[in-house]
């Protein structure tokens, strides 16, 4: 275990880690994303919203009497 004090940082060197976690900050701030479509498609929003898609059994005419 090491033991002894540490004399508070000047001016200098706390404006240096200041800068150091701004910029550290800055790099690694999540990417903004895209603005919405101005006049966005409100049956495709709404359908995403909800999870619909196509039918996975849209190729059979008739899927309740394929049993």
């Amino acid at each position: 275990m090491l033991t002894g004090t540490r004399p508070a940082p000047g001016p200098a060197e706390a404006a240096a880690i200041a800068a150091a976690l701004e910029r550290f900050r800055s790099e690694r701030a999540a990417a903004t994303l895209p603005a919405p479509a101005a006049n966005p498609d409100r049956w495709l929003e709404e359908a995403l919203l909800a999870g619909v898609g196509r039918s996975p059994t849209a190729l059979l005419r008739e899927p309740w009497l394929n049993i």
